[in-house]
């Protein structure tokens, strides 16, 4: 196994997953999280504190590890990377592939994003072990959704009813953390004893994934049933969006 590996993808759970599998024990493991990096200052910090990491071999642990994670400025198309960002980040690529790392010291770097092209990702390749997770047409990643939904739901001892998959995804996204974490409330919500996700237990335990958009036609579905609940539970999808859902709240007055 290469002593360097480079895990890119948008899925973050994928990623994280892949990157623990190449850790391994996790001896001697450092983190630098660069997720609220975001301007020059904190991305130059962290390029510090990962080429220090880098660069000291293990002391106390018979094994080391530097995990860079949730690098979201490497370079990519649309990245908003400074000159110095960029300039920093090839430097250190360049001394990674130039310092090969001894048997019990591993460099793991993960972020959503990066172009192959890069200075960075070439210099990289060279030396790092490269995981890739493609970027997937909606309804790609909403099949791909599904599987893992229901293959989740198996693990916890659930079972989904004809269709409700399906709806689950569409609700709560593909993102596999939300799905993960969905699955779980799902599973103590319904209880012990419980074998079957119904439609209605998606609709009513559930909650919206932060990247789906919520649809306002729930909304004027129920208020062309003149169904109240159905109407309510529709609009607390909006509660994030207040100004829409003030104004979605004086159409439904005008109705009940």
């Amino acid at each position: 196994m290469a002593n360097v590996t480079l895990i890119i993808g948008e899925d973050g759970y994928l990623v994280d997953e892949a990157a623990r599998k190449a850790i391994g024990d996790a001896t001697g493991l450092e983190v630098v999280d660069s997720a609220a990096s975001e301007n020059e200052e904190s991305r130059l910090r962290d390029l510090r504190v990962v080429d220090a990491s880098f660069s000291t071999p293990p002391f106390l642990e018979p094994r080391k590890t530097t995990w860079w994670r949730n690098v979201g400025f490497l370079p990519h198309s649309g990245g908003d990377a400074s000159e110095a960002v960029k300039a920093g980040l090839e430097k250190f690529a360049a001394k990674v592939a130039a310092s090969p790392l001894p048997e019990n010291q591993k460099l793991v770097i993960s972020g959503p994003k990066l172009l192959k092209t890069s200075l960075f990702a070439k210099r990289l390749a060279s030396v790092a072990a490269v995981v890739a997770f493609a970027e997937s047409k909606p309804w790609e990643a909403a099949r791909a959704a599904t599987v893992r939904a229901i293959d989740g739901a198996k693990d916890l001892g659930l079972s989904f009813a004809p269709g409700a998959a399906d709806a689950f995804v569409a609700h709560v996204g593909t993102d596999t953390r939300s799905l993960v974490g969905e699955l779980a409330k799902m599973r103590d919500s319904l209880g012990k004893g419980a074998g079957t996700i119904s439609g209605e237990d998606v609709d009513e335990i559930s909650s919206p994934g932060a990247n789906v958009e919520p649809e306002v036609w729930d909304v004027t579905d129920a208020i062309g049933r003149r169904d109240l609940g159905a109407a309510l539970a529709a609009m607390r999808k909006f509660e994030l969006e207040s100004g829409f859902a003030v104004f979605m709240s004086g159409i439904v007055e005008k109705f009940f």
